[in-house]
């Protein structure tokens, strides 16, 4: 029974059962984890290079969001079985990851979390497959760039897990964690610092500080000063206030004692809460948009500034992974919540520049990787979703996308009900179908993309074009932990 609800990997919004960890077959450095007290240079995201990205994977199971399982495979060999298992998963981080490995810098290295594996499922060359096969990698890329950890669960949007701060002297980058983060996360960046000591220190945080990357920012104030901006999510959580089905507010006692804790983890450093309001008046936020990286993207550059780059909904917008309208009560709330984050940081004196876009919150335009490039530019990352407009036109790039996995799904169906033998050559053309209905979609025009792009260039940005499907409740920052 194949089931499409959600995808196993998706960004995390409850509680987990703490997993036991599990090392077989894990390849550690030699070394002990280390906890860090501060890192030697706290550095924003946006102004360091994009040397390394922590990602992962789906286990290589046969079970994925979107796709169909293999079934018994009547009459085929060990060997084309693991075939077309490698197509799935290639297929799976695809739609997961979309160009993300096509686009990174060639001096990036890539630490895969993998999970574990059913007996037997070479998860690794699986992986190595996928970059050599379809992203233009060559096996001397792979051996120099890609280092492999595992990891009990999947967990494809690794932002979350921790929050990365800066380098120590010895040029490790410092991963924030704490208790109160969820004991998934505290597994994953645990098992990192574990398998790479000579790249990657825990910083332990005090009681109640949570470390949720999707929801913190290192920035700076025009003058230079650095500041940590926090989701308010994080403080109604300091509180055990975290329930999305609750409405919680905090007095103003409260947040004073939660600001205090977030400086005193964060070496002192001045905290903004984004937006503050919503801790008073819940009516503002909507469940919606959980994390900051939702809500604003922050960008600082050494000596000049720093903007913040904040979605405004256009009218009507129309949610491309169901082609409905969004519910017009959802855009108003949003819109709100958007417009209050913009004049919270405007109040700053950041500079707060709005891109417009027509799809679900989830999928807002604030989700951007960004670093500095190697000549020194300010980079971002910025997905390019397949056009979807107007709503119902069977013959726009997201329809077509549907359209090839619905036919894969259709196809498969038969496939493993068929009492024939020998269908493998149907199979593969099958999963043929999907892949260059996929490239095709991808290398679609995007009106709404060019627009959004043409916002972050004329701010001075080099924009790298990265073509990202609707997959799951996050983006392409939530792709990576860096």
């Amino acid at each position: 029974m194949e089931s499409f609800s959600s995808p196993s990997g998706g960004r995390a919004r409850s509680g987990f059962l703490a997993a036991a960890l599990l090392l077989s077959g894990l390849r550690l450095e030699a070394g002990e984890l280390r906890h860090s007290a501060a890192p030697a240079h706290i550095v924003p995201e946006s102004e360091r290079p994009l040397d390394f990205v922590v990602v992962g994977t789906n286990a290589p199971d046969g079970k994925y969001f979107l796709l169909p399982e293999l079934g018994a495979l009547k009459g085929a060999t060990a060997v084309q079985r693991r075939e077309l298992e490698a197509e799935l998963f290639d297929l799976d981080v695809e739609l997961s990851h979309g160009a993300l490995f096509r686009g990174l810098p060639p001096e990036t290295h890539v630490y895969v979390a993998l999970p574990e594996a059913p007996k037997g499922v070479p998860g690794e060359a699986f992986f190595r497959r996928y970059l050599t096969s379809r992203c233009g990698w060559t096996a001397t890329d792979v051996a120099k760039r890609v280092r492999f950890f595992h990891v009990p669960l999947p967990l494809v949007y690794t932002r979350d897990a921790g929050k990365i701060l800066g380098f120590d002297s010895r040029g490790r980058a410092v991963v924030a964690t704490g208790l109160a983060d969820q004991p998934f996360y505290q597994d994953f960046v645990g098992l990192l610092a574990e398998a790479f000591p000579s790249r990657f220190v825990l910083k332990r945080l005090e009681r109640g500080v949570s470390s949720e990357g999707g929801d913190e920012a290192l920035g700076r104030l025009p003058d230079g000063t650095l500041i940590y901006f926090v989701g308010h999510h994080r403080f109604l959580r300091f509180f055990g206030r975290d329930d999305p089905a609750k409405d919680y507010t905090l007095s103003d006692d409260e947040i004073r004692v939660a600001r205090a804790a977030f400086s005193r983890s964060f070496f002192g450093l001045r905290v903004a809460v984004i937006p503050e309001t919503a801790l008073k008046d819940p009516s503002i936020a909507v469940p919606e948009l959980f994390h900051l990286d939702m809500l604003a993207s922050l960008h600082s550059k050494r000596g000049d500034g720093a903007d913040v780059f904040v979605p405004t909904l256009e009218p009507n917008p129309v949610d491309r992974a169901t082609r409905a309208e969004v519910p017009p009560a959802l855009v108003a709330k949003a819109q709100r919540e958007y417009d209050r984050a913009a004049n919270e940081l405007a109040a700053l004196g950041v500079h707060v520049v709005r891109i417009p876009f027509g799809d679900h919150p989830a999928r807002g335009p604030a989700n951007v990787t960004k670093f500095v490039d190697a000549s020194g530019r300010s980079t971002v990352m910025l997905a390019k979703y397949p056009y979807h407009l107007p709503a119902g036109d069977a013959s726009t790039p997201q329809a077509r996308v549907d359209k090839v996995l619905q036919d894969f799904r259709d196809e498969a169906a038969y496939l493993r009900s068929s009492a024939r033998s020998g269908l493998l050559t149907r199979w593969r053309e099958a999963i043929r179908l999907v892949w260059d209905g996929l490239e095709g979609v991808l290398s679609a025009p995007s009106p709404s993309f060019d627009a959004k792009k043409k916002i972050f260039e004329e701010r001075g940005y080099r924009v790298v074009e990265v073509p990202l499907f609707a997959w799951g409740e996050g983006g392409l920052h939530c792709l990576v932990l860096h």
